[in-house]
């Protein structure tokens, strides 16, 4: 149960430089009484590479902060421009969806006019025909958008593919 006592400081040297020192002191019992038993050690590179790591270390934490607040910007950045294009998706969809509606509303008055020619009829059906896959195109982008913006619900349906491989045959020609 001796009581030792460590204590760090500096000292000086004879030569005029100073060196971090760490003194232990405990005492003793021999036969001619009670001493105490000092050691200092010399602990100036153990101070520097403590200095040196906490500097590496300070060094990592701000590298760290700067990257996440670079990942932060982007990751921001990136779900704007996601949210611009949905927003500019939808946009177009509805905008190129009007002069469509035009389109295919003048082609079934043709379609009505000349169903007493045959050529003109089948091209007439044509342009109806790529009207209706257009807007078909259109809606599904904006299903898309919606998609994405979580605003849609998906339910699965069969779909007979006899007719949607004639119409894709159809388009091809």
């Amino acid at each position: 149960a001796q009581d030792v006592r460590v204590t760090f400081g500096q000292y000086l040297r004879l030569d005029g430089s100073v060196v971090d020192v760490e003194v232990t002191a405990a005492p003793y019992a021999d036969e001619q009484g009670l001493s105490t038993q000092v050691v200092v050690r010399d602990i100036t590179e153990r101070r520097q590479a403590e200095r040196a790591l906490k500097q590496l270390n300070d060094e990592l934490e701000q590298r760290v902060e700067e990257r996440t607040a670079a990942l932060r910007l982007a990751r921001d950045e990136a779900e704007a421009a996601n949210r611009a294009k949905s927003e500019f998706l939808s946009r177009m969809s509805h905008e190129l969806r009007t002069p469509l509606n035009a389109i295919l509303g003048f082609g079934q008055l043709l379609e009505l006019e000349s169903a007493r020619d045959a050529r003109s009829a089948g091209r007439v059906r044509e342009i109806l025909a790529a009207g209706r896959h257009l807007l078909t195109l259109i809606n599904e982008v904006l299903d898309l958008a919606r998609i994405e913006a979580v605003q849609m619900e998906v339910s699965l349906e069969p779909v007979p593919l006899g007719p949607l491989l004639a119409d894709c045959g159809a388009l091809v020609q």
